[in-house]
């Protein structure tokens, strides 16, 4: 079981890294339009990005880490960041709508790693 997690947790960190990189350096090419930041909080997806980028990436990177290694703290911290992601898909789809099978996708993982 730690191993699925482990690989979840990682598969995640992953996309959420380059996802929030890509975000950062240019949103529109990674095929986000500014027009569905419109009547949104955002004024455009550096704040998303980087959120994306430091707390799922990160975090999710070190879930793998602590379920690779064991942790105590593992199932918890795999809790956390389940719901965090559970969290940024539903203000994600609340602001720019449904955008494909991506969404659908992290929100199984994420509700495989409560």
């Amino acid at each position: 079981m730690r191993w699925a997690l482990a690989g979840i947790a990682g598969f995640v960190s992953t996309g959420a890294l380059y996802g929030g990189t890509a975000l950062l350096v240019d949103a529109e090419a990674f095929g986000m339009r500014e027009e569905w930041l419109d009547g949104s909080p955002f004024g455009d997806y550096r704040l998303p990005g980087l959120f994306l980028l430091v707390v799922i990436g990160f975090g999710s990177a070190l879930v793998a880490m602590l379920a690779a290694l064991r942790h105590t703290f593992a199932a918890f911290a795999a809790t956390v960041m389940g719901t965090i992601l559970i969290a940024w898909l539903s203000v994600e789809t609340a602001v720019i709508g449904f955008q494909g099978g991506a969404q659908v996708a992290l929100l199984a993982s994420a509700r495989y790693s409560k």
